[in-house]
């Protein structure tokens, strides 16, 4: 089991119900309306305690960012490399009239990133459960998710407003080890393979990050 700290920007976004609904359309709240017509991802189906990767594309195709997208209860959590002040001014920018919010609450939280053989049973020794890939837990204030997405092998996502984990010391990576190894497991970043003139498809991201079904 090897882990990291990730730097990683973390934003709420909640709403309220529609009063109105075009003909066809089932009754949502109007900040997944926001989102899953703005990702490329099923944001709309999203079931409370799952979440799914999503790009953020221009119209001509290109991206602009990334998020795991968490669905938690009656809202729901950004997870991003990009700074979240930067997200959250274009977001109310493009909200129009819809009554979205937006919160950052990454200056509260830490994220951390264990992952690697002998990974689930660290989890399960911390916190007594280990959740379904794409899936995550709440304990005690803390998050757990089960994303194999991320270095392209079983891990599990930590998100926490306090540091005292058992995390071994000897265990720890730098940011540059990560970037080595999702290098060589062909990972695609926002900004390294995923920039201006690269297609997301052509990187190979359908599976996992748009929803051909929207």
């Amino acid at each position: 089991m090897r882990w990291i700290e990730l730097d990683r920007s973390k934003i709420k976004v909640y709403g309220k119900p529609l009063k109105t609904m075009m003909k066809g359309m089932t009754a949502q709240e109007e900040h997944t309306h926001f989102l899953h017509s703005l990702l490329t991802n099923n944001v709309k189906n999203l079931k409370d305690g799952s979440f799914n990767y999503n790009l953020w594309l221009r119209q001509n195709g290109q991206p602009l960012g990334d998020f795991f997208v968490y669905r938690i209860e009656d809202h729901f959590l950004l997870d991003t490399e990009k700074d979240a002040k930067e997200v959250i001014a274009r977001f109310e920018e493009l909200k129009l009239s819809l009554r979205v919010y937006f919160e950052d609450l990454s200056a509260g939280l830490m994220h951390f990133f264990v992952f690697g053989e002998g990974s689930s049973e660290f989890i399960k020794d911390a916190f007594g459960v280990v959740p379904e890939e794409f899936k995550f837990i709440k304990k005690d204030g803390v998050l757990i998710a089960s994303n194999p997405l991320r270095i392209g092998e079983e891990g599990y996502d930590i998100i926490t407003g306090e540091s005292s984990l058992p995390l071994p010391a000897d265990r720890q990576v730098s940011s540059e080890e990560f970037e080595d190894l999702r290098i060589r497991r062909g990972i695609p970043r926002i900004g390294k393979e995923l920039r201006e003139g690269f297609s997301p498809v052509e990187a190979g991201m359908v599976e996992h990050a748009i929803d051909m079904n929207k």
